[in-house]
Order: C-alpha cells, then structure tokens, then sequence
C-alpha cells in the first residue's frame, strides 16, 4: 500500500508553488479591476518571500545534516526538493514579469505609469536630480566594503543598491547604499501621471554618492534569510530563570531571526560575473540560489498608490468597497446574549458583520451577571476594538483569562506588545503548553442570573477585524451547555499545561481531532461496503498529513464519494483509477481569501457538520491545540453543508485538479453564466428584506445554475 501510495502524492512544496501560480493568474483575470490586479501580484511576491524565508530555510537546514530527512510523499532529498522548488521559481518569476508589464501597460492607458531610467527625458532627469540632492540624499547612509569597513549585516528582505567602484584608476571595491525603509517608494514626475522608484532613483544617481569613484556597475537586490527557527528549541527547565519569562524568551528568538543564513538573493537586472561571484561569496549562495527580476523586488508599494491618484480613478480600478452587513438573525438593539439564549447563532464572515461578536464582548464587559471571559488569541490586528472590550471587562472586575500564542509567525512582536498591554489592565495571561501552539478560536463567557449560564463562542478564523473583512470563516455563538461544558474543559487544561482530556462533543487536536476524523471516515467507509449512502465533503486550507490522506484513499476505492475544496496545498492527486477515482478537488481564489474549514461526513439526516480551526496537516493533528465543533442545530448544518455545495458548484474563480497535478478553470454547463460563489453570498447577505427561498429562485435564474 506505502509503495502505490506515493504515486497519487505530490510534494507538499511544489503544490504550494502551484497555489501561488493560482495567484498570480488571478492578476490576468479581465473580470477584475485592474488595481486588483496589481495588488494580486504583490500578494503573489509578499507569499513567495514567506515561502523562501520558512519552507525554503527548513530545508536548508535539512540539507546540512548528515543524514538526509527525505520527503514523506514523494521521498525526495533535501536538496533534490530544493532544486525542484529553485527551477520552479524561476519560471514563476518570469511568468511574474509578463504579468507586472501587462498589467503596468494597462495602468499607463488609464494615466498612471511607472517610468525606468532610460526612459526619462533631461527635463525629467533635471527634475529627478533636485529632487535626490533634496529629499534622498540626506537619508542615505552609504557604506564602501574594504579592509577597514567589513561587509555589513543586511536585513532580511530589505533593498540595497550595490555598486561597484573603481578606485583610482585601478582597485575596485563595493559600494552598498541600503533604501531606507522610511523613504516614500514612490516619486512622482511634475505631470503626476508618470512615477518612477525610490531605488531606481537612488540606483540611477549612485555617481552622484560616490563621486570620487568611477562606477562601473549597479545593481538593486534584497537577501531573504532562513526565518524557520523552532520556537521551541529551548523551552525546557533550564532555560527560564526569575530574570527571564517566556516574552523575553521570545524577543530573543525574534533578534535571532533577523541573523540567519541567506537562502535566497534577488536582483533586478544581471549583473557581471564579478559581481555574481562576490555576492555568492558574502552570503555564501549557491548560482541557482540567485534570481533576476525586472518587476520590483518589493511590492509593498502597491498599497500606497491609491494616495497618488484621483479618487475617481482608484474608484474606477477597484473593487466595490465591501460592506459587511449585521446579519438579519441578529437585533443590533436588543441583547447579544439574550438572543444566544434563545437560538444558535452561525456568523459568516466577511459577509458577516464582525460587530456583532464584538457587540458580545462589550456586553459581557458591562453585564454585572458577568463574572468571567475566557478568549484564545491567535493573530490580532495592530488596532482592535476587541482588545480594547476586553481591557474594558477586566477594568470593569471580570476575570479576563486570555491564552495569547506568542508564536503565531510574524505576528510575534504584535502579539508580544498586546500581552504586556492586556496583563497591565488586569488580564490574565496565558501561553499554553510547551511544544503546542494555540491556534483554536473559542471564547466562554460565564454568568450567573440565578444558575451558571454560558455562552460559547467557537470558529474557523482568527479574532481580528481587519481580515474578519477578506478571509471567508464561520463563527457559532451558542447557549448549549454541553458545548460550554467542554469548552471549560479546554481552558482548564490549557491553564495547567494539560494535553488531552476527555471531551463530549468537541474534537480537540493534539489527542482526540485526527483520531475521531478517522473513525468518521472508517465509518463512510463501512456504508459503502454495505451499499448505503457514503459521502464525506470538506473544506479546508491545506491537505498534507498522511493518516488521513490513506484514510481518504481507502474511502474512495471503497465507493465513498469525496469532495473537497482545497484552497492551497494539496498532496493527493484525485481521478486515478482505484485509487482516487472517487475524489473531486477544487480550489478557489478570489477577491476573498476562502479560509474557512469544514468536514461534513454521511449524507441526508445522517450527516455530520463540523466547523473547525484546523487543516488536514500534521502541525494541526499532532502539534497545535485546535478545536472542531459539530453543528448541533439541523438548520445551522443544513445551512453550511448548503454552503459547501454552492461554494463546489463555481465555475467563475474554481479551479479542478486533474490525475496528472495540473488544475484548470471549471467552465460552467452550455449557456450559462459562469457562476461566482463568493459573489453569489455576498448578494445573499444584503438581500435581508428578501426570504432565502426567493433569493436563490432568483440566481438559479441569473447564473444558469
């Protein structure tokens, strides 16, 4: 079975790669504005440094042990995988740049271009060159690389101008100015139709900050370092003292982080071999490790220059701005909690309001019946009204616990400033156990008005507001006391470092998720033998962890009938004949990141529902504290599963996967429309004044569907 499984996997790196291609392809789509467009290439380069910096650094470090930790689906090397993954980088880096010039070509037509060197006129240059003695000069802090100034430690992903120098007619050295972070990237000509880059401004005018030298060649470029470090490596007895916490613990692994080896160097143009073999040297890269790109090596820009062109304009290439509404089972004028009382609540961001969740928390702060709130946090925004509730309960006398995961990647320095934040207004904070990241998204509020009561709060997505806008989750609010029951469990456990427990309703990861996962397929697996109805439907993130992934094999060469959508990593290759032929994979990239997770296993009154915070991947199973909840009220999961079948059924932003790993566009039945599932909710979401059953009469007839 091992030996036939591993020709129906694929790598979990590459599927990724193909994920970002999906990307990028959305930044060709005509169907979207073309800002979007643009903004969906940066997406694309922001998700490309993320990969280098971590699955990249991972297995960098792989490489250089003695013994090589061979890939579990396709038992590749190391440094095999890294070849693959270097190779296929590079072609996705010129698909990268055909799309940037298209997509830059169509901007120029509506007014806004950006302009190269050698396509400014003197005029421009005259302009250009006041502007760098005024503005950018001052700013700069250039450095030469010789015996006595030793080559410097660069910054992971920052931009640097290299030159290199002739000295005196006869020596050369190297020059590197880095592009100050707090410069505007943008720097618009007069016509303020016409800009050009802060970095290729200071590239084009190197001879005028190191004018007693003769400049022989320039170059742009940005190192990404290896950012995997095992938060975890040394969390045991010996590392805390009285003096040191586990926050200061975690700033020190945060400076590490900024030091680690270069695994990856950009360039915006060739350069000559003299100056390809002195950066292989200084970072210590390997040829393939080096790449060229005529699109900028940092995107971040785009997201600026909507502050440079005419409202109109920005109106005219954007999206429709979202409006989430405050879902119509909800009175925003009576209480939150009285309401939970009365009935389960399902929210479905983003085209849910994320008010009313908030809505809760700022009444639970204020409900003198209150007596505790008890939050996970995994990622939060910078701003956020829902910190500033639960500073208010704790102001207020509540218990305020909150287990904050310091680990949540790139979000540590937030994550560090809020804990030090919340524990000075009076909340209690928690880290969770060692070796486990928190990364369910449950909430308990506990009153007393005459006996205990509770309201849980469990979902797919994380406590934040600003992408509680763009990623697509389920939120359940609910009275039940046997869900609180078990969410009270969870806490305690995790207030005393506790993995396991016994649990009556919810699936809780490192103990009883996969296994319980497992039984339901076992037990789809046992209907189809006996002829019955099976069928399993799920909706996640990434499919990686190799129990299950038999497990689904096994069910489809059972007769199962399995669909899934997929959104980025995807190691199982559906349709191959007796082994997957039973499956279906789609995913979906839109203007919404699809975020949410959902197993639905059995059909009819048989089914079950479950929303979830994890993936089907072996972090989530094995390594992180995550939460499943089933859907215990029939129309809530009759709802979702509704869902499920409506987000398969696009043929707009879906793409199939096929038996040989490649995906296409589903393409919708003769002479209809294409169908878009994304948009098709958010229209179901302002349709308040309107019965559901209407709504969807009314586009079954506008999409064909």
């Amino acid at each position: 079975m091992e030996t036939s499984l591993t020709k129906i996997y694929v790598n979990r790196e590459l599927s990724w790669l193909k994920f970002n291609s999906r990307v990028l392809e959305e930044s060709m789509c005509p169907g979207t504005p073309l800002y979007e467009r643009l903004k969906f290439i940066s997406i694309f380069v922001s998700n490309l440094d993320e990969f280098c910096m971590i699955r990249v650094g991972t297995l960098y470090d792989q490489s250089l042990l003695s013994v090589p930790i061979l890939d579990t689906k396709t038992h590749m090397t190391p440094n095999e995988q890294l070849e693959a993954i270097y190779s296929r980088i590079r072609e996705l880096l010129a698909e990268k740049d055909r799309c940037y010039d298209a997509v830059m070509t169509a901007l120029a037509a509506e007014g806004i271009e950006q302009v190269r060197a050698d396509d400014l006129s003197p005029e421009d240059k005259s302009y250009l060159v006041g502007y760098f003695d005024r503005e950018l000069q001052p700013l700069l802090s250039p450095q030469i690389v010789d015996t006595r100034h030793p080559f410097p430690h660069l910054t992971n992903l920052q931009l640097h101008v290299a030159v290199l120098l002739q000295r005196d007619g006869e020596s050369t050295l190297c020059g590197l100015i880095p592009v100050n972070p707090a410069l505007e990237r943008i720097v618009f000509l007069p016509d303020r139709r016409r800009f050009i880059l802060v970095e290729e401004l200071i590239e084009l005018f190197a001879s005028r900050i190191f004018h007693m030298d003769r400049v022989l060649e320039t170059v742009i470029f940005a190192v990404t370092r290896n950012a995997d470090i095992n938060m975890d490596e040394r969390l045991d007895e010996r590392l805390f003292t009285e003096d040191q916490d586990y926050r200061t613990y975690m700033k020190e692994i945060l400076k590490k982080r900024k030091r680690l080896a270069a695994v990856r160097l950009e360039m915006n143009h060739d350069c000559s071999e003299t100056f390809r073999a002195y950066f292989m040297d200084k970072f210590r890269l390997k040829p393939q490790q080096i790449f060229t790109t005529a699109t900028p090596i940092d995107m971040r820009w785009v997201y600026t220059l909507p502050e440079h062109m005419p409202s109109t304009l920005t109106k005219k290439l954007s999206f429709e701005p979202h409006r989430s509404r405050y879902p119509n089972v909800l009175s925003p004028n009576e209480s939150i909690i009285r309401q939970v009382q009365r009935r389960d609540i399902l929210l479905n961001y983003p085209y849910d309001s994320f008010k009313p969740f908030v809505d809760l928390i700022r009444e639970a702060s204020e409900d003198k019946a209150v007596s505790s709130i008890k939050l996970t946090l995994y990622r939060v925004g910078r701003e956020s009204t829902l910190i500033n509730s639960l500073i208010h309960a704790a102001e207020n006398g509540k218990d305020v616990t909150i287990l904050l995961e310091l680990r949540a990647r790139f979000d540590e320095e937030n994550n560090l400033n809020w804990a030090a934040k919340l524990e000075e207004a009076g909340c209690r904070i928690l880290y969770g156990p060692d070796g486990f990241k928190v990364h369910s998204k449950i909430c308990l509020i506990t009153r007393r008005d005459g006996k205990l009561q509770y309201v849980t709060q469990i979902g797919t997505g994380n406590y934040n507001e600003k992408t509680a806008n763009i990623y697509t989750d389920y939120s359940l609010l609910t009275a039940d006391p046997q869900i609180a029951a078990d969410a009270l469990q969870v806490f305690n456990n995790l207030g005393t470092g506790t993995i396991g427990g016994t649990y009556r309703h919810l699936l809780v990861a490192p103990k009883g998720l996969r296994p319980t996962i497992l039984s339901l397929i076992e037990g789809e697996i046992e209907k189809a033998r006996a002829g019955k109805p099976a069928e399993i439907f799920v909706k996640i993130n990434s499919l990686t962890d190799n129990p299950l992934l038999e497990a689904l094999v096994r069910a489809s060469q059972a007769g199962v009938k399995i669909r899934m959508i997929v959104r980025g990593i995807c190691c199982l290759r559906p349709g191959i004949p007796g082994y997957t032929d039973n499956i279906q994979i789609i995913s979906i990239v839109g203007r919404y990141l699809e975020h949410s997770r959902v197993y639905a296993f059995g059909s009819g009154g048989d089914r079950r529902v479950y929303i979830a915070s994890a993936d089907f991947m072996t972090r989530n199973m094995q390594r992180r504290i995550e939460i499943a909840v089933p859907l215990r009220d029939p129309k809530i999961a009759a709802r979702v599963y509704d869902d499920l079948c409506t987000t398969f059924s696009d043929t707009y932003k879906a793409r199939e996967l096929h038996a040989d790993g490649s995906y296409t566009h589903r393409q919708p039945a003769p002479g209809a429309k294409p169908f878009d599932s994304q948009n098709y909710f958010r229209e179901r979401a302002a349709a308040t004044a309107e019965p559901l059953s209407g709504f969807r009469a009314r586009l079954r007839a506008l999409f064909g569907r």
